[in-house]
């Protein structure tokens, strides 16, 4: 019961909101915080949605890919969501530089 509280309390920033920060972060900076807000909702369910069909496309692709499975998904958006604050991390040292 807690594991699966745990998983719900994690899983949904990390589902519905953290990646789409980060992806608003790196290309709308100009942003407000509202709008930057409703933007990230919005990339991180069309990131869950490609994340989707890359697994579960058609039989042929779940095969190869192990298909729509819990542990899938969660390798997925970490994979993401690490290449995404990697990719910030250096936008944000190169400002730094210029500075």
């Amino acid at each position: 019961m807690i594991a699966d509280i745990l998983k719900i309390v994690i899983g949904i920033p990390a589902a519905l909101f953290i990646p789409g920060w980060l992806i608003v972060s790196i290309f709308f900076r100009e942003l407000k915080i509202l709008e930057k807000i409703a933007f990230s909702i919005a990339f991180s369910i069309m990131l869950d949605i490609a994340i989707a069909i890359f697994f579960g496309y058609n039989e042929a692709q779940a095969l190869r890919t192990g298909g729509l499975t819990f542990t899938n998904i969660v390798y997925a958006e970490l994979i993401i969501m690490f290449i995404l604050a990697l990719i910030l991390i250096i936008i944000f040292i190169i400002e730094q530089k210029r500075k």
